[in-house]
């Protein structure tokens, strides 16, 4: 169960919804070593990559993409309504630390096999702009669980180191 919740790096597309709090205020699970590393994503030309660090026994710290592009995330896993995601927060660009108010969330929903990540943001046409305090993300989320297009077409990622 553990690998499914891990949507790291596609946190790090920024394509998908964000939101102004966060669908867990904090990190409860255990982080999963088979997600530390480097990854590259699979099926673009110009392929980006990511990195995945332990930041504490609950935490991640990601940057995504390399680079002068480069976006720091903090991320852990969440479980909500019987399902395993990981929720990342904007926290810096190679620039440095990002503004209180530019701290926003992401939600994916992520599978792992042998050395593939599969990352899927959740599609802002299905979930909206429902947004609001945790609890109302969470109802939100919940009423859309059934729906086949809550998540964007995945993001694939290949470990690379």
């Amino acid at each position: 169960m553990k690998p499914l919740l891990f949507a790291l790096g596609a946190a790090l597309m920024l394509a998908s919804c964000v939101f102004e709090s966060p669908f867990e205020a904090a990190a409860k699970i255990p982080t999963d070593d088979k997600l530390l590393g480097v990854w590259e994503e699979t099926g673009t030309k110009d392929p980006d990559r990511m990195t995945v660090l332990q930041h504490s026994s609950n935490e991640y710290t990601i940057q995504y993409p390399g680079g002068d592009d480069a976006l720091y995330f903090r991320a852990f896993a969440v479980e909500i309504a019987g399902h395993s995601y990981i929720q990342t927060q904007l926290i810096g660009t190679r620039k440095g630390p990002v503004k209180p108010e530019d701290r926003k969330y992401h939600l994916f929903k992520a599978s792992l096999t042998d050395d593939t990540l599969s990352l899927r943001a959740i599609d802002p046409k299905v979930l909206g702009t429902e947004t609001g305090d945790t609890a109302t993300l969470r109802a939100a989320l919940a009423k859309h669980l059934d729906d086949p297009d809550l998540f964007q077409k995945p993001g694939v990622f290949k470990r690379v180191k």
